[in-house]
């Protein structure tokens, strides 16, 4: 994860400041995500279903409905603590913990 907080934010000084149009200070656009596939150890892949994330067994021409997970830091958030925001879809759906009394993972 430090190699994607430093490809997205650079070195972490006190001078880093960042802008409200995606980049840091130099100027740089910010990179794509970072794209990840995730498996257990029976090899079941993460495939949406009616609206909800769900590990299954993929072979063959379903192998294409696999999700893969999209990575990138919480430029809003305090980056000591390493705030990712998670999405699927390349973004367009994201993962959250949503605001109420207890947390309950779900995709917005």
């Amino acid at each position: 994860m430090e190699a994607l907080f430093e490809e997205f934010l650079g070195k972490e000084t006190p001078e880093t400041t960042f802008h409200a149009a995606g980049t840091v200070e130099t100027g740089r656009p910010l990179p794509p995500p970072y794209h990840f596939r995730v498996r257990d150890t029976d090899q079941k892949v993460l495939c949406l279903e009616q609206g909800r994330l769900v590990a299954t067994n993929l072979q063959g021409a379903n192998a294409a409905q696999e999700e893969h997970i999209s990575v990138v830091p919480n430029r809003h958030l305090e980056r000591r603590r390493c705030p990712l925001i998670v999405g699927i879809r390349g973004g367009s759906q994201a993962l959250s913990c949503g605001t109420g009394p207890e947390p309950h993972l779900q995709l917005e």
